[in-house]
């Protein structure tokens, strides 16, 4: 696990990739490394889509 106190000069772990590359970075598996400082178009994409059906997802969540 990385330390959630270190400094922004040191390296953290990138999970999942991103939407403006090649689809091979856009696997939930891919992983890398970058500064918490950086950022762009190129480090991370996440989508939540939501159930329109009730009884589906009231099932799903075991309610």
């Amino acid at each position: 696990r990385e330390a959630l106190d270190a400094p922004d000069t040191v390296y953290r772990v990138l999970r999942g990739g991103a939407y403006y590359l090649s689809n091979i970075f856009a696997s939930c598996t891919y992983r890398d490394r970058d500064l918490p400082t950086n950022k762009g178009r190129s480090l991370g994409f996440r989508v939540v889509v939501g159930s329109k059906d009730k009884a589906r997802t009231t099932a799903t969540m075991g309610k």
